[in-house]
């Protein structure tokens, strides 16, 4: 990879991070970048090649830091308790990449709306894997899939604004209370 490709893809993950898929504007790439839009496109055809390229890099390293936890123990309540956690761990340390992630992205494009969509999709279908796993063991009463993925994902988005915002808490704090609520509920426990 050239430098100049090199200083065009941080400056669109610095860009679409900030301001989102649809605010970004290749001209505001190019004036970060400290270079002229023809450029840009000599390296990227579209502002859509630009942002695939980007989330497939995204993909690839939560992928790599946070799926290969899940494979390292066979318990499943132990696989989606370390999924949870290294996912709130690479979303602090790579924002950037985690905002591209998570973010809404509009198009006139269905076939890139539908990879986007594929790929940011990828986390709610290895949760909704386990928990479909834990339920055919017997380890996860039975509930609803779509509605426990989509609380773990508000979960992951609620520990990270905490975690970010209130000074009193550590990280690992948040995430292990966040984890006991999961778990066990807001419900007192018989002794």
């Amino acid at each position: 990879m050239t430098l100049t490709k090199t200083v065009i893809l941080e400056k669109a993950l610095e860009t679409f991070a900030e301001k989102g898929y649809y605010r970004t504007t290749i001209q505001e790439i190019a004036e970060r970048a400290g270079l002229n839009k023809r450029t840009i496109y000599r390296c990227i055809k579209t502002k859509e090649d630009l942002f695939m390229e980007l989330l497939n890099a995204a993909a690839s390293s939560r992928n790599e830091e946070v799926f290969k936890q899940i494979d390292i123990t066979d318990d499943l309540k132990e696989k989606l308790s370390r999924f949870v956690i290294s996912l709130i761990r690479f979303a602090r340390n790579h924002r950037q990449y985690y905002r591209i992630l998570t973010m809404d992205v509009v198009s006139d494009n269905p076939e890139f709306l539908r990879k986007v969509s594929e790929i940011q999709l990828e986390f709610r279908e290895k949760v909704y894997q386990i928990l479909q796993e834990g339920v055919r063991q017997g380890r996860f009463r039975e509930v609803n899939p779509l509605l426990a993925t989509t609380f773990l994902s508000k979960l992951i988005e609620g520990t990270l604004f905490i975690a970010e915002n209130e000074p009193n808490y550590s990280s690992d704090q948040v995430i292990l209370s966040m984890l006991d609520l999961f778990w066990n509920g807001l419900g007192k426990r018989n002794h």
